[in-house]
């Protein structure tokens, strides 16, 4: 496929260890190895986020800048650069927005451009006061262009799909499945748990709805019995926690090899990447249940709680689940449950095959 015309759209990806940067980059180094290789159309500086793919740069806007980077600027800024390379090389292309809204209304006359668009969730939607009012707002006026832009969408669990129906049934015939992919087990063995405090952590944004304020209350209620480390996108003042700005790749990762339980309180998630990053270093996750994380961590190896549960109960799911990672049923467990999830290989098949039946369409109109 290295010689058809694909294109990502380079929104979020210059944001290092988000999780539409995460997607990118695991996607794009599995797609390389089955040679599809897409041109990212992306700034100067977030093309510099993931330098292994080329790039079709969009000239960087220093005057206005966050309107003329902002979700609902960005797309139509994307079109007009792909329809400008479509006019000088007469090919057909195909699109790719992998964040959500990144795609803009489809012109009149646009026949040779094919579009996919990957949905992680829709909780600016489904809970807007989770979010800030902007996000909120971008949201609702963009999402509803993309998904009707979309030739084909991905989603990325199967509960960010039924979400999507029941908002925009519609659109059901244009969907795939396509889980975000599991590295694979990187440990099997059982865990030894610190002697001293126990170790937990945390990788969320500063977000309402990821519900943070609850890891100060286990804190404050647990003392000096655990040690809790929040890997997040801006300083927190947090007593008792160490909070940590923007750790990604080998830092982040000897943050989770250090660690005895991951621990998610978020209200909702699509998919949740650093459950799954948790769970293949064998550590157990305690996380609260009903969204897209359920498809994560389930079985043995995830340890849910309820909405409504309080610091108390957290807290004993969480010596619950350290207790278990001290024994062989639960490497066990793991390797049963993971052997179920998707590979970023599969995934990045999936993709492609999505990618091929577009350029298929081409060739039947």
């Amino acid at each position: 496929m290295k010689s058809l015309p694909l294109f990502w759209d380079g929104y979020g990806l210059g944001a290092k260890g988000s999780g539409v940067f995460v997607y990118g980059r695991k996607l794009a180094m599995n797609l390389a190895k089955i040679d599809v290789n897409p041109c990212l159309i992306t700034t100067e500086s977030w093309s510099q986020a993931l330098p292994e793919l080329d790039a079709a740069i969009i000239q960087e806007r220093f005057v206005f800048r966050k309107f003329f980077e902002s979700k609902p600027v960005w797309p139509l800024r994307t079109r007009f650069a792909l329809e400008k390379f479509l006019r000088k090389s007469g090919a057909n292309a195909v699109i790719h927005g992998l964040s959500n809204v990144n795609l803009s209304r489809r012109p009149a006359g646009s026949s040779r451009i094919k579009t996919v668009l990957t949905v992680h969730d829709l909780i600016p939607l489904i809970a807007p006061s989770m979010v800030s009012s902007l996000s909120a707002w971008q949201f609702r006026i963009c999402f509803p262009w993309a998904v009707e832009a979309a030739d084909r969408i991905v989603c990325v669990s199967e509960w960010t799909r039924r979400t999507l129906v029941e908002i925009f049934p519609s659109v059901s015939r244009k969907i795939t499945m396509i889980p975000n992919g599991f590295d694979g087990l990187t440990s099997i063995t059982a865990k030894q748990v610190s002697k001293g405090p126990l170790r937990l952590l945390c990788v969320a944004r500063d977000e309402p709805y990821k519900n943070l304020a609850l890891l100060q209350k286990i804190a404050d209620l647990a003392g000096s019995r655990i040690s809790i480390d929040l890997v997040t996108n801006r300083q927190l003042v947090m007593p008792g926690i160490r909070v940590h700005i923007g750790l990604h790749d080998q830092s982040l990762h000897n943050l989770y090899r250090s660690s005895d339980v991951y621990i998610h309180p978020s209200l909702y998630e699509g998919f949740c990447l650093p459950a799954a990053e948790a769970l293949s270093m064998g550590i157990p996750v305690v996380y609260l249940g009903g969204t897209g994380i359920d498809e994560v961590a389930g079985s043995l190896v995830g340890f849910p709680v309820n909405r409504d549960a309080p610091a108390s109960k957290w807290l004993e799911r969480i010596y619950e689940a350290a207790e278990s990672a001290k024994s062989s049923d639960f490497g066990s467990a793991l390797v049963a449950w993971t052997s179920k999830l998707n590979s970023w290989s599969e995934s990045a098949l999936a993709i492609k095959s999505l990618y091929t039946e577009l350029y298929e369409s081409f060739t039947r109109h």
